[in-house]
């Protein structure tokens, strides 16, 4: 809700996920990809100054991904 108001911007709410992800301590990530994560955040941020652009609920809302899932230049170790 606060991001779709505007309260709290894409880059924003990146930035705060890569802080937990930082400060994790059970080893849940095994790869965290900030540069990337920061330009597709910035890219989508830059979608939503189009008027016309009507953005999903989810929309710019950072999740990670298990790492058994094919992701460009990011290791596929299958950790559990």
């Amino acid at each position: 809700m606060r991001m779709s108001s505007g309260e709290i911007g894409v880059l924003e709410a990146t930035e705060a996920a890569l802080r937990r992800a930082d400060a994790d301590r059970h080893g849940a990530f095994v790869e965290v990809a900030h540069e990337q994560a920061l330009t597709q955040a910035q890219q989508l941020q830059d979608r939503l100054r189009d008027k016309d652009f009507r953005p999903g609920p989810l929309f710019g809302v950072p999740c990670p991904v298990k790492d058994l899932n094919q992701v460009p230049a990011m290791v596929i170790e299958a950790a559990s």
